[in-house]
Formats: C-alpha cells, sequence, structure tokens
C-alpha cells in the first residue's frame, strides 16, 4: 500500500459528473505515476540511494576482525553458522552491495593477538605502511595503541551527530570510553557493546537440587548483596562424591579488576581535569578483602570451565549463557551483587571492541563509515529502529535463558547500563602486570589490600599522567 492515497470512493464521490469523476481519476493516476517514477528512479540508481556518498576509488580495504566476531555477522544468524571470511551466497550479496556503494574490495581477514598487533603496527608504520586498513581490537590495546600514536584520531574527522547513530544504550558510553586524553581514535567494533557486560550466571539446577534461595527473588526484595552471595556460595561449595575432595563450589570470579564496580568504586576518577588513581580508597579496598575472604573459605574456584555444573555462580558476559557442557544444565542471571557502598546494582558495557584505524589510513572517514555499513551496527544500516534493534539483540542473547525474570532483568540492564570504569583498560593495556599482580597477591595469596595497593598506586598514577599528559 502506498502511504498517503486514498483509495475509498465515498458518495460525494459517486454522485459527481462524469466530468468531474474523470479530473478526479486523472489527479490520482497522476499521482501514482509520480511516485512509480520515483521508486524507478531509486531502483535504477543502485545501491546509492541506501549508502552516504563515499568513493574509495577502487581500493582493496584490508578488514581485520577478531576470531570471536569472524564468524558472526549478527544480522544474518547466530555465531559460527557464517563466516566473513567464507561467505555463503546471502552474506557475499551483502558484502558485493557494500564493494559497490563505496566502490572499493573487501578483504577479510584476521586481527592478530595483543602484542603481535602492537609489534606488528609498530613496524608497519615506522615503514610508512600498514597490514590493515580498519579492524577490531580489545580495550587495553587500544590504550596502548593510541597512546603511542599508531591509531588515526578518527574523532577530527566525525561530523556532529554521529554518536547518535548508534544504539541508545551505548551512545554515551561509547564516546567516553574511546575518548582518550580529549582524543577519539575509535568507534564501535562489536555487537557486544550493545550489551550488559558482566552478570551473575547461576546454575539453576545445582540451586535446586542444593535447595539454594532463588537469586531473581533475592534480586527483586532487594537482598541481592555481598553477604548473600557469599552465604549461597558457602552453601553450595562440598564434595559431592565423599572422596574428601572438594567438587562443587559455589563461585568463579572471572573479572577481580573490575569487582570493585559493584561497591560503587573505581581503578581512578577525573576530578578538577585530573585523572586520580583510586585503587587505594576504602570501597576499593573493601572489594579486594571481599574476594580474599571467598577464596580464604575456599568456596572460589578459578580451574576448569565455569558451566561445567560445578560452580553454583559465575561472573560473565550475559551473551555466554549458551556456553555449557551439559545442555541439560539450566542456567539464569541476575545482575553483579551490591556492596556496603552501593546503592543500587550496577549494569555496565563491556566496550572489549573497538573498530580503529592506523594512523597511516587513507581515507579514514569513508573506510569507518564502509566498516559500520558492513558491521550494520548504525542507522541508517540497521534493518529495524535502534529500540528494536537492542530489544533483538537481548533476544538473541537470551534464546538459551528458560525464564521470563532473566530476560525483564537484562531488558532493565539493557536501557539503565552506564559506563565502565574505562581507566581500568588503560591501567590494563599499560600497567597490566603490576595492576592485576597488586590485585591478585591481595585476593588469592592474602596480601594486605591498604599496602600492596598503596604501593602499587605511584606507578599507575604516572602511567596515567603519561597519557593524560597532566
Amino acid at each position: 500500500m502506498v502511504v498517503g492515497l486514498d483509495w475509498s470512493l465515498n458518495l460525494d464521490v459517486m454522485v459527481k459528473t462524469s466530468k468531474e469523476a474523470f479530473s478526479l481519476f486523472k489527479e490520482k493516476w497522476c499521482a501514482i505515476l509520480v511516485i512509480c517514477s520515483l521508486i524507478l528512479l531509486l531502483i535504477s540508481s543502485g545501491v546509492s540511494a541506501s549508502f552516504p556518498e563515499y568513493d574509495l576509488d577502487g581500493q582493496t580495504v584490508t578488514v581485520r576482525l577478531k576470531a570471536w566476531f569472524m564468524g558472526f555477522p549478527w544480522f544474518i544468524g547466530p555465531r559460527g553458522s557464517y563466516h566473513w571470511d567464507d561467505p555463503d551466497a546471502r552474506l557475499q550479496a551483502h558484502i558485493d552491495e557494500i564493494e559497490e556503494a563505496f566502490n572499493c574490495r573487501v578483504e577479510f581477514d584476521y586481527m592478530p593477538g595483543h602484542a603481535d598487533i602492537i609489534r606488528d603496527l609498530s613496524s608497519a608504520v615506522m615503514a610508512g605502511d600498514t597490514f590493515f586498513d580498519i579492524g577490531q581490537i580489545y580495550m587495553w590495546t587500544y590504550a596502548i595503541l593510541a597512546t603511542e600514536g599508531l591509531l588515526y584520531p578518527i574523532g577530527e574527522v566525525l561530523e556532529e551527530g554521529y554518536w547518535d547513530r548508534f544504539p541508545l544504550a551505548a551512545r554515551d558510553a561509547l564516546k567516553q570510553t574511546r575518548e582518550i586524553a580529549g582524543t577519539i581514535y575509535g568507534s564501535l567494533g562489536g555487537p557486544e557493546e550493545v550489551a550488559p557486560g558482566k552478570v551473575i550466571l547461576w546454575d539453576k539446577n545445582m540451586f535446586e537440587r542444593e535447595g539454594l534461595p532463588n537469586l531473581h527473588d533475592l534480586y527483586y526484595e532487594g537482598n541481592w548483596t555481598w553477604e548473600a552471595m557469599e552465604s549461597i556460595a558457602v552453601q553450595a561449595t562440598r564434595d559431592t562424591t565423599g572422596d574428601g575432595e572438594i567438587d562443587q563450589f559455589g563461585f568463579h570470579p572471572h573479572m577481580n579488576p573490575l569487582f570493585p564496580l559493584t561497591n560503587n568504586a573505581a581503578s581512578a576518577y577525573l576530578e578538577d581535569g585530573r585523572v586520580e588513581i583510586a585503587v587505594t580508597e576504602q570501597a576499593y579496598l573493601d572489594a579486594l578483602a571481599y574476594l580474599n575472604g571467598l577464596v580464604q573459605q575456599g568456596v572460589v574456584t578459578n580451574i576448569g570451565h565455569a558451566y561445567d555444573g560445578r560452580v553454583a555462580m559465575t561472573v560473565d558476559n550475559a551473551s555466554h549463557l549458551g556456553i555449557r557442557s551439559d545442555p541439560d544444565d539450566e542456567y539464569a542471571f541476575v545482575p553483579l551483587p551490591k556492596g556496603p557502598a552501593a546503592e543500587e546494582h550496577i549494569a555496565f558495557l563491556g566496550n572489549d571492541s573497538v573498530a580503529v584505524l592506523p594512523i597511516t589510513a587513507r581515507q579514514p572517514r569513508a573506510k569507518l563509515e564502509m566498516f559500520n555499513a558492513l558491521t550494520k551496527f548504525t542507522a541508517p544500516y540497521l534493518e529495524e529502529d535502534l529500540d528494536t534493534f537492542l530489544f533483538g539483540q537481548s533476544q538473541a542473547t537470551l534464546r538459551a535463558v528458560p525464564d521470563r525474570q532473566s530476560h525483564d532483568i537484562y531488558l532493565d540492564m539493557l536501557h539503565n547500563q552506564r559506563v565502565v570504569d574505562m581507566y581500568h583498560f588503560i591501567l590494563d593495556g599499560l600497567a597490566g602486570n603490576i595492576y592485576h599482580n597488586a590485585i591478585n597477591e591481595v585476593v588469592y595469596e592474602g596480601a594486605s589490600p591498604s599496602a600492596t595497593m598503596n604501593e602499587v598506586a605511584p606507578m599507575l598514577q604516572e602511567v596515567l599522567n603519561e597519557v593524560f599528559d597532566q
């Protein structure tokens, strides 16, 4: 149906003279002919009507993707069913459309690991060359490459309103986590960035078997706290075979450096124009001490897979719900428990992927737009509006969830998430050994939280001073 044309016939029209009726008939068909002409014009103009006018002059554009994303053109099907580097006819048709629209040829390759990217891109830039045109990297790699001057400052060529084209839940977070010392070097890199980051995945089968309280009930009652999680972890941890060895555990942390966020703490904060390290503040130290308390009680495991039916609760991405050894196990999720210094549960963006271009990039804005069109994370390439897209993403993530409560909690998190501790990624990338070793000494070896973090705080502050030129 063509919107705007009234196909109804009323009595007034029926009693008009034949001349008037013919005039009305002629007006309607003229309108139809105009619309049909416009449609034919759009069809004859091909894909250019759907894409901005960027011309890459027939270049071969090398797109390097993380291994996780190479098998995940999300808009076609589940991860692992389709592959960018070995497309079926449907995906190839999409790639062909992009190549025609941007006048280029697209080649796909895998992005190497953290250390290899730094080495290879450094060598390529020194030689005035590069080994990719645009690609995905992790946040900790992004921090290093940006501060080393190896990435193109894409923020300098982004037009006003660029970030408004991204899903609502990700807009502010994307812009803030891409900005390093006042400059933006990257854009959206993957679909995991329009979904909440870490959650508590809990084994419903084990909870029912062990008579443990339902986490959904605790969450809705406002009782999902550190204290509640500790109690449940202790109850869940036991020897199930009678051989004297603990083989069932209460908790798999999977994210020690970010756990302080649950207690309204962070690795650093911005105050009076300076980024100040915050790992020595009491709320941060209390979070590390809490984790150590769980370790001391023997309820924590980092051994084996978190979804093999031996762990009651694990911290992970909600999108990993389908990863489990036993298909009969049922998992659900809730936000991370809140610590005593927090008034609410935290739902934060993971921001694991960043789309970047090397400093040597030619036509950087055109290549970024080509990547956006290729991956279809932004308007106008989304096949639905942004809210529908967010709902669709949650549906895809929750296809393994057996209950409505997890679904509703996820949607609530999706629309109320905030920026993760972005300084964590910088410290992770530039001072990872110092940062992680100190945290692990406290959590797993029982070192004094205050003494340990006060010892490394000056070194971490130096890293931030250099990055932010302060």
